[in-house]
């Protein structure tokens, strides 16, 4: 056991070797291990039943306790569950459960087309995501400040506040969203009055299952 311990540590050898590096590198080893081991107590309480959902979970200084582990390590087991769709965070009210199965992610949905919106909702359940739809991009925005998500899919060309301008908003609120620009007119993202040096991706239209999965799989952070 102390064999294998020391070998993922991947130590730096010969007269390199640092006593504080290493220390380092075992304290971080030891908090992975509390956080998964609270992300395990938690995922498995929620598969069976223990926590139903939509009900609230205990406080997090109550769960901290009972797991054996810091608050701090608690939330990044907490966030961990809120991405895979286990839980979600209600701002004032605690955490809750959602789902007591994972989905690869929960995704906004902004278009002014009912078809289009429809279409890409029942795509990304099919894909696994658990999916919200607006209409334009101010109810982007206000969603966003709600919850998070793993993905926010803007149309460009909408009415009141367009995707790029709330792709700009969204990407202050929560840098760890992955923005997709969905959109017939890929000249759109290059002309304008906004900004773009943050990451986002592109879904050109039309669209089918394989190409909307490939870009769900890319990463731009």
């Amino acid at each position: 056991m102390i064999h294998r311990t020391l070998s993922r540590l991947s130590l730096p050898r010969g007269p390199c070797y640092n006593a504080g590096q290493f220390t380092r590198k075992l304290v971080d080893m030891q908090a992975l291990t509390r956080t998964e081991r609270a992300y395990l107590h938690l995922k498995t309480a929620i598969e069976q039943g223990r926590y139903p959902e939509g009900s609230a979970l205990p406080t997090q200084p109550t769960l901290a306790r009972t797991i054996g582990v810091s608050t701090v390590t608690l939330r990044q087991a907490l966030e961990r569950l809120a991405e895979e769709g286990f839980v979600e965070a209600r701002h004032g009210q605690g955490t809750y459960v959602r789902s007591a199965h994972a989905v690869r992610g929960t995704v906004l949905v902004a278009d002014d087309d009912p078809g289009i919106r429809n279409v890409l909702v029942d795509s990304l359940a099919h894909l696994g995501f658990e999916a919200e739809a607006v209409e334009n991009g101010e109810q982007a925005v206000e969603q966003v400040r709600r919850r998070r998500f793993s993905h926010v899919l803007l149309d460009v060309r909408m009415g009141e506040m367009d995707g790029l301008a709330a792709g700009e908003i969204i990407a202050r609120l929560d840098p760890r969203a992955v923005i997709v620009f969905v959109t017939a007119h890929p000249i759109d993202l290059l002309e304008g009055n906004h900004s773009t040096n943050w990451p986002a991706l592109v879904l050109r239209k039309p669209f089918d299952l394989a190409e909307l999965d490939r870009v769900l799989h890319l990463k731009v952070h």
